[in-house]
């Protein structure tokens, strides 16, 4: 994998025999603990004609990284149930299980048990149940986990890392072997290169983790539905969730590499412990009231009425704590109370919403109808607790295809959509209590201290506020061709969504003594279209064929920015009047003779012939470096965010047993920063090191000018990548048994070989132009509004993964 990304050639020191050199002059080999030294390289700085187009030595091993890391990785799932009933009841019980590989090491594994349960206690009243329990267990290593998703006070560090250590797997040098061991040992190296980074392969060594997570989610539902008009239901839901998460580190005191490398947070080790329990309920009363003019009142007019009022209840209960122990002797047992380090912590929280709902819909008979209504809803975490926050919505359709009494355009209506919507916080983003400015806690010598914490409360902090209009129509049209084209369906959408008031952190001056307050900072403007197509395409006794797809548009605008300043997070910049998800970087110059935005030029014209545009790019003639543009000068290269979206379904059944499903996935238009390229070339490894180019007549790899381009790893056009694709997104092959071995008992047995991402068509320089975060150019995760997608760092590709299955059926 990572051979795709890797130089072919080098440009290091070498001896006579092509040896390469370390900066000792010595043939370049590891210590006896496997640490290698880092290659002698020229000056390319002084050495402008220094180029990448050295061979390796055959007595050199080269090593594919990835191939190293990765495993195949096989999962099973299972899953069984049993239902039935009777004219008062109906029951179903399902057990599902989970065990699923990781390609990295370790697994997870997911048990669900789940009920179903319907009672008709006596006329119009019923009660139904339904419950889900789910077990989960992982104990995934290498950044592959992410707690913080239930941690939100007092995570570790250590768990906040997104890039699955694929790190320095791709940013190190070919000749290293990350399996390498210790002498006399099996232990894996520690630290194989001469850079403040570990070996992944050599974490299960020290490190071992686990996290169980219990969740019971609980539904009952009682409804009555009067003999005429009237209707009660009842809905109550509630979701016990629990998580424990338990690390542990070895004391590493006697490692051969403790003194410049370790796994954890200290050399001797550590071990903690994470708890958290959550309890979210959801209480829906509603009442209905339905007319049907013509039974109810005997009026010839087709007209059908329904009111429906409802009471909405909805509440969270948040509890979180830890210990940690740091600092454990090299002896079992191996618990906190032995550490010599002991600390703790804790942190809660309630979140709370109540409101409630009216709606309105008048039908005339099945040829138009409309709805009008609102929602109006008190929030914890917005506003002044005094008014609530009030959405309205409405609806509207009109069946064409009622009068035209069609046998071919069998169905078409147009409708029409317009509703309004509050957006909570994510329930763990840690951004409740906004509204009010709370004090931190920290230890002073015996006792407890309060502090002021770095974002300020926000009393008028208000909801955010989705404004959307949709405008669509469906059609079905049967041509009548025999066994061709039976039935096209199709739907489109045309629809326009505000998103206005949303909350981000906007900075303060130093003299307010806090660092940022939450704001309804941002307005945003999507406006998209959404069509599908389905059609049977053939249809016989021995045949069928049936195609559908799927297209999708959108493009978004920052209306406005409330302080009028640009907020920019990693790569991502929201600027007032621009498009969302747009990459701002400083860039190549295009020309020689081009101008700063003050009109000064770059480049004196007086030393104008010393450069020429080497691919696209203003490159110096004598040190073969690209000239960029300064960092106050920066300019759009690029868009995160796809032209358009195309799904592509086929499904084709051979005499209803055989069938082949088939879907391909085709994204246009979007950028990808490609941020792992540009720390690749931090290391002038990068496979574009072998690329020659021509510059002052002269041609060659040359190190110098690609190594310009690198620029600190501050954000740069020239890693900014088209990220098109078209995938095959799954393929599967089933083959259906029915009533086999003529066993009464077994009804069908189905038989199912599948595939997914078999493989990929693109221009992307990478490994997955879908394998993207929002992370700055040091890995750390960014946020607010802008920051979703679009940033390759060493993220775990989509892989290629095969399934087997049975589905027996009694």
């Amino acid at each position: 994998m990572d051979n795709d990304l890797v130089a072919k050639k080098h440009h290091y020191k070498t001896d006579a025999q092509g040896n390469i050199l370390d900066q000792n002059g010595n043939v370049l080999a590891p210590d006896a603990n496997g640490q290698w030294p880092d290659p002698a390289e020229e000056d390319f700085n002084t050495n402008f004609d220094l180029k990448n187009d050295k061979s390796y030595p055959s007595s050199l091993p080269l090593y594919d990284h990835l191939k190293q890391a990765y495993q195949q990785a096989v999962s099973f799932s299972n899953s069984l149930n049993l239902a039935g009933g009777g004219e008062k009841s109906d029951y179903s019980f399902t057990f599902s299980r989970l065990d699923q590989q990781s390609v990295l090491s370790n697994k997870l594994t997911r048990m669900n048990l789940s009920s179903n349960l319907g009672f008709d206690l006596f006329k119009g009243f019923s009660f139904r149940n339904t419950n889900q329990i789910i077990f989960q267990n992982e104990d995934l290593l290498s950044g592959a986990y992410n707690v913080t998703d239930r941690i939100l006070f007092n995570p570790d560090v250590l768990f906040l890392g997104a890039n699955n250590n694929r790190f320095e797997l791709l940013n190190s040098f070919p000749w290293i072997n990350f399996k390498s061991t210790y002498a006399g040992t099996d232990l894996i190296v520690v630290r194989p290169r001469d850079e403040n980074q570990l070996n992944v392969l050599s974490e299960p060594d020290w490190h071992s983790r686990n996290g169980k997570n219990t969740r019971i989610i609980n539904n009952a539902n009682l409804n009555y539905k009067f003999p005429r008009f009237v209707e009660l239901d009842y809905k109550y839901g509630v979701e016990w969730w629990t998580s424990e998460f338990n690390d542990f580190y070895k004391n590493q005191e006697a490692a051969p590499q403790v003194d410049i490398a370790f796994w954890g947070p200290s050399a001797k080790g550590s071990m903690r412990r994470d708890y958290a329990k959550s309890i979210y309920q959801n209480s829906l009363a509603t009442a209905y009231l339905r007319f049907d003019f013509q039974q109810d009142f005997h009026m010839n007019l087709p007209i059908k009425t329904a009111t429906q009022v409802s009471y909405d209840y909805r509440k969270l209960d948040y509890n979180n704590f830890f210990s940690q122990g740091l600092n454990l002797p090299q002896y079992p047992p191996f618990i906190i109370s032995t550490a010599e380090q002991k600390t703790s912590g804790d942190g809660s929280f309630e979140y709370l919403t109540f409101g409630y709902l009216f709606n309105q819909t008048v039908d005339w008979g099945n040829l138009f109808g409309i709805t009008g209504g609102f929602r109006s809803d008190y929030n914890s975490e917005f506003g002044d607790q005094k008014k609530p926050f009030n959405f309205g919505r409405a609806t509207g359709y009109f069946r064409i295809s009622e009068l035209l009494k069609s046998k071919k355009l069998t169905e078409w209506k147009i409708r029409g959509a317009y509703g309004e919507a509050g957006i909570p916080p994510h329930e763990f983003n840690g951004n409740y209590y906004n509204r009010q400015t709370t004090l931190g806690t920290t230890t002073l010598g015996n006792t407890t201290a309060l502090f002021l914490q770095n974002t300020k409360g926000n009393p008028e902090l208000g909801v955010q506020i989705v404004k959307e209009l949709e405008l669509g129509t469906d059609l079905t049209y049967k041509p009548m061709l025999g066994d061709w084209l039976q039935k096209i369906n199709f739907s489109g959408s045309l629809w326009k969504k505000k998103n206005n008031d949303i909350v981000n952190l906007a900075e303060l001056p130093p003299s307010s003594g806090v660092q940022n307050v939450a704001e309804n900072l941002i307005d945003l403007e999507v406006k998209g279209v959404d069509l599908s197509l389905d059609a049977d395409m053939y249809a016989s006794k021995l045949l069928g064929w049936q195609f559908g797809v799927r297209f999708g548009a959108f493009k978004t605008k920052v209306t406005n920015v409330k302080n009028g300043k640009d907020v920019v997070s990693g790569v991502f910049a929201v600027k007032q009047g621009e498009a969302l998800g747009n990459f701002y970087t400083v860039t190549a110059l295009h020309d020689v003779n081009q101008l700063r935005p003050d009109k000064t030029p770059y480049i004196d014209p007086a030393n104008a012939g010393d450069y020429e545009v080497v691919n696209g790019m203003v490159v110096s003639k004598t040190t073969k470096r690209v000239v960029l543009t300064d960092p106050n000068d920066q300019s759009i290269v690029g868009n995160a965010y796809p032209k358009f979206n195309t799904s592509f379904f086929n499904t084709v059944t051979f005499k209803q047993n055989l069938s082949l499903a088939f879907q391909f996935d085709w994204v246009h238009g979007n950028s990808v920063y490609n941020l792992t390229k540009q720390w690749m070339f931090r290391d002038r490894i990068q496979k574009d090191f072998d690329k020659e180019v021509t510059i002052n007549g002269q041609t060659g790899a040359y190190v110098n000018y690609w190594n310009s381009l690198y620029n600190s790893v501050q954000r740069t056009g020239f890693f900014v990548e088209d990220g098109s694709f078209l995938r095959l997104r799954e393929l599967t092959l089933s083959y259906t048994l029915a009533a086999p071995f003529k066993q009464k008992w077994v009804k069908n047995v189905v038989l199912m070989a599948s595939g997914r991402n078999l493989f990929t068509v693109t221009k992307y320089s990478g490994l997955d132009p879908e394998a993207t975060t929002a992370q700055d150019s040091q890995g750390n995760v960014t946020v607010g509004a802008g920051s979703n997608i679009g940033t390759d760092y060493f993220g775990v590709p989509n892989l290629r993964s095969y399934q087997f299955g049975i589905n027996l059926q009694f």
